[in-house]
């Protein structure tokens, strides 16, 4: 009895030495190796940016000399900061976009297939979608995202090796040929931008941005773009003084976005949780912001109800 107590202490202690383990790998990580950044995507015709001119691909090729230092983290990328902290690299999070290795036994064996399936259509979907959204930000939205340089698929031409230093500081050369990758200028945080504006009794200027960012996006709609993602406060940063969308990663065009009456659902969505911090802690931005929503929406915005989960893809708004 004595004996086999101590055989299932020993087990446990042996998985939770080994749990510990992978936890502390990823807090001093964030889960980054060199191998989460290399896919087995094939290359797809609908996958092709536009080409850069030659003054562009220069450009690139310079900014790309540089040391990349780990900044973080997000669902769907890791990113590196540019020495002159002017530009960050955002590589593909691999193994969040592709099925997990038992998922692929199970489908292969026919064990839980419809479980397995679906599971692996969720993941081609997500990355259909992610592509699409990052082919979006560089071909058509390179002002309101900052993107300079979509590379989608593996190519032969860029002949480029970025060296990156990760997390714990150690050195990596990456070949840029081999991996899919966005290159983005670096913002600073929207909400702190306007607090610095506030504490400097600088609230005419506080206005100003949210207007820029209010037209901004309008804009987008009026052209049948949108961002699914609504944490719109945490996704926004500012350069010299002008908004753009930080996170690239959903993305959508829609021709019924371009409609005034189906536009205006979505806005209110987007600017719901802006509205409540302004509210909170800035009541005349949030006076004056609320006065240009209710200027498209109307009489309506008093009756809706946030969806913060709802889509521009979306039959129904």
């Amino acid at each position: 009895m004595r004996h086999n107590f101590l055989k299932v202490v020993q087990i446990f202690l042996i998985i939770s030495a080994f749990y510990g383990s992978v936890r502390l790998f990823y807090y001093f990580t964030d889960g980054f190796v060199i191998s989460n950044i290399h896919s087995s995507f094939f290359s797809e015709e609908n996958r092709e940016t536009h080409r850069l001119s030659a003054v562009e691909q220069n450009q690139i090729k310079s900014i790309l000399a540089q040391k990349f230092t780990y900044l973080g983290k997000g669902c769907q990328s890791y990113v590196f900061s540019s020495e002159d902290n002017k530009f960050v690299v955002k590589f593909l999070k691999y193994p969040r976009l592709h099925p997990k290795p038992w998922i692929l036994w199970m489908k292969k064996w026919g064990i839980g297939q419809k479980f397995a399936e679906k599971n692996i259509e969720k993941k081609n979907l997500k990355t259909k979608m992610l592509f699409d959204s990052w082919k979006l930000a560089f071909d058509h939205l390179q002002e309101e995202t900052g993107v300079i340089y979509a590379h989608l698929q593996k190519s032969h031409d860029l002949n480029t090796k970025l060296t990156i230093q990760d997390k714990l500081g150690l050195t990596h050369v990456v070949n840029l040929d081999e991996v899919e990758f966005i290159l983005q200028k670096k913002a600073e945080p929207f909400c702190q931008t306007l607090e610095k504006l506030m504490v400097n009794q600088e609230e005419a200027k506080a206005k100003e941005l949210i207007d820029r960012l209010f037209t901004m996006i309008i804009s987008e709609y009026k052209r049948g773009f949108a961002d699914n993602d609504h944490a719109l406060m945490q996704n926004t940063g500012i350069i010299d003084f002008k908004p753009l969308h930080i996170d690239v990663g959903q993305f959508v065009f829609n021709e019924q976005l371009k409609s005034e009456e189906i536009y205006k659902y979505e806005l209110f969505n987007k600017m719901f949780r802006l509205q409540e911090w302004l509210k909170e802690h800035y009541v005349s931005l949030y006076t004056h912001l609320h006065q240009k929503i209710y200027a498209i929406v109307g009489e309506e915005m008093y009756s809706l109800q946030p969806k913060l989960h709802n889509h521009a893809w979306s039959e129904k708004y």
